[in-house]
């Protein structure tokens, strides 16, 4: 059979409307007699010659008479009422232009600002600056980068700006030792060392005082030499708080 340019394909779709078969029934057709019926491939679509509308009704009345039923007109069309389905209609042309975002690296390729520099600003100005995140990245749109270089000029004048309360707070440079709780720091006393004018040692007090005064006296200066030690091998972190304890009391 010679197939001429100007002759006409139809779709599934459509051949079920000329044949009045279902699109099911005529698919499982195409399957089972692929040598009976003249297809097309156009793109990614199959479409079939007029000439196989004689073809499935064929078909069908063999699978009828096959079975044992009638055979029974079916409501279609004619070949020249087809009309084709609307595709779908084209998007309107939108006013607004669509935003394109950029990671930190392409930020700083647009501004020509250093990376580092856009990434503290970004964490001291989080609030301000617009981003998204984007499979665990944050990357910030076009209309950004005038920000960023405003934001900049701002800290060449004004200096840095502090971290706000919502960014992440910088972590301390020296970690807790280890091994070390915080039970010592409750267990150091209150009060500071006392401190003497004179050593410790024979002839510092004063003869009239008698031998069990000095005895005390000596083993209160006996414990406050080993707190006094012991506040010295403290860490930093408990003296600076031990200081702080005794700045509030008011001690000397």
């Amino acid at each position: 059979m010679t197939v001429a340019d100007d002759d006409k394909w139809y779709n599934l779709s459509e051949m079920s409307r000329l044949t009045g078969i279902n699109r099911a029934q005529l698919h499982k057709y195409v399957k089972s007699h692929p040598d009976r019926v003249l297809a097309r491939q156009f793109g990614a679509r199959t479409k079939f010659h007029e000439s196989a509308i004689e073809a499935f009704e064929q078909i069908r009345e063999e699978g009828l008479r096959r079975v044992g039923k009638p055979v029974t007109s079916r409501a279609k069309v004619d070949p020249s009422d087809v009309k084709r389905k609307p595709g779908r209609p084209a998007a309107a042309p939108s006013t607004l232009v669509s935003k394109q975002y950029h990671s930190l690296a392409e930020m700083a390729r647009i501004t020509g600002i250093n990376r580092v520099q856009l990434h503290k600003i970004s964490r001291a100005y989080a609030t301000r600056i617009p981003s998204r995140k984007v499979g665990g990245r944050t990357q910030y749109p076009s209309d950004a980068a005038d920000l960023f270089k405003q934001l900049r000029d701002q800290q060449r004048v004004s200096g840095p700006k502090p971290v706000e309360s919502n960014s992440r707070q910088p972590v301390s440079a020296k970690p807790p030792q280890a091994g070390r709780s915080t039970a010592k720091l409750s267990a150091l006393p209150a009060q500071a060392a006392p401190t003497f004018s004179q050593p410790v040692g024979e002839g510092s007090f004063d003869s009239r005082i008698d031998v069990e005064e000095s005895k005390a006296v000596a083993e209160e200066a006996m414990d406050a030499l080993t707190l006094a030690i012991r506040f010295l091998a403290a860490p930093n972190e408990v003296q600076s708080a031990i200081r702080l304890l005794l700045d509030r009391v008011g001690a000397p």
